[in-house]
């Protein structure tokens, strides 16, 4: 990690020169780590840089924004089945290698340290673990959380199974867990990944209609921005428009096509309340996809009222209640009281 000069002053190590130069000009330095989703590689991720030494499944990359310094690093996605590596325990395994190693070598410099994490998919159950991770141990006073974006976290069967943690980041153990402004973006039209991983106790949730992939670029949006406070979010997107920008750039939009997307991402990301919130649970107008029938799975409608339901500490409980007793729905109701005294949520 370190080691001494010749006149006896301990010295930071970094595993290139780059780094070192980059750190050296600044007090303040943004740590961005960004959880890939699965079997999507860190070499092929826009603007993932280049290989972080000799870890294989590891860029780096230096960015420099007028006076805001960011070192960025972006993890590869575990494989598909989350069996061979990497998979979710050997990248959580691997990140805290580095920054078991990063982080004291940049306090040596005498640098404040800013750490944001970002993870999609089973990369943000990698997030949620590493977060929780730094929340439980002592960072220093130069050293803060900053926010945590996971986009459609999803375990997986045999993670639920083998570690119900995975499955559920509302259940926090650790007595010495620090909160952080912590945003989840989930989406209602996943097929194959029936049920995520609840994450209800965030600052900001946003529920949208667009594809499973594409909601990593919802939370990313809402990560560059400071304008989004903590509440309750719907992105509509009834005609695949997001799909269509994002298709048409290859994934990889210039600064000018990302720009015209944020614009988008700004007119569509709208608060959830009492003027929306019935036309929402009901499906009505560009909503449709919000629907009770048109919801992909039974996890994902659980997720989807429990968040309704606990919104404005419980005030809209009532309407949600008629609305799925009066839909033949009564068993999903039982689901989201069952969750609500899990969360501590008063049932009205």
């Amino acid at each position: 990690m370190s080691d001494k000069s010749h006149s006896g002053q301990i010295n930071a190590k970094f595993i290139s020169v780059k780094i070192e130069n980059f750190l050296e000009r600044t007090n303040t330095v943004n740590i961005e780590i960004n959880f890939l989703g699965s079997s999507h590689p860190a070499s092929k991720h826009p603007g993932a840089g280049e290989q972080y030494g000799n870890h294989l499944n590891v860029y780096y990359n230096c960015k420099l924004q007028g006076d805001k310094h960011t070192l960025v690093f972006t993890f590869s996605g575990p494989t598909a089945l989350d069996i061979k590596k990497p998979n979710i325990k050997s990248i959580t395994q691997e990140a805290k290698e580095i920054l078991n190693d990063l982080i004291p070598n940049i306090s040596l410099l005498k640098k404040n340290i800013v750490i944001y994490i970002q993870g999609h998919s089973r990369g943000g159950i990698v997030a949620n673990n590493i977060h929780d991770w730094l929340s439980s141990i002592n960072l220093g006073n130069s050293i803060r959380l900053g926010k945590l974006n996971i986009a459609d976290p999803y375990a997986g069967p045999v993670n639920r199974l083998v570690n119900e943690r995975n499955n559920n980041f509302d259940k926090i153990s650790n007595d010495t867990f620090v909160p952080t402004n912590k945003v989840v973006v989930y989406t209602v039209a996943e097929k194959r990944f029936g049920t995520p991983a609840q994450s209800l106790k965030s600052d900001i949730i946003v529920f949208t209609d667009v594809s499973h992939d594409k909601t990593k670029y919802i939370a990313k949006h809402i990560f560059d921005s400071n304008t989004y406070r903590d509440g309750l979010y719907i992105c509509a997107d009834p005609n695949g428009e997001l799909k269509k920008m994002y298709n048409s750039v290859d994934n990889n939009p210039t600064e000018k096509e990302q720009m015209h997307i944020n614009k988008w991402l700004k007119q569509h990301i709208e608060p959830i309340n009492k003027t929306n919130m019935y036309h929402i649970f009901s499906g009505a107008g560009n909503f449709r996809k919000f629907s009770y029938n048109k919801i992909s799975s039974d996890g994902r409608r659980e997720l989807f009222y429990t968040a309704l339901a606990q919104f404005e500490n419980g005030q809209y409980q009532t309407q949600i209640k008629n609305f799925l007793e009066g839909n033949n729905h009564k068993i999903m109701w039982k689901k989201v009281e069952k969750n609500l005294k899990k969360l501590g949520i008063q049932i009205k």
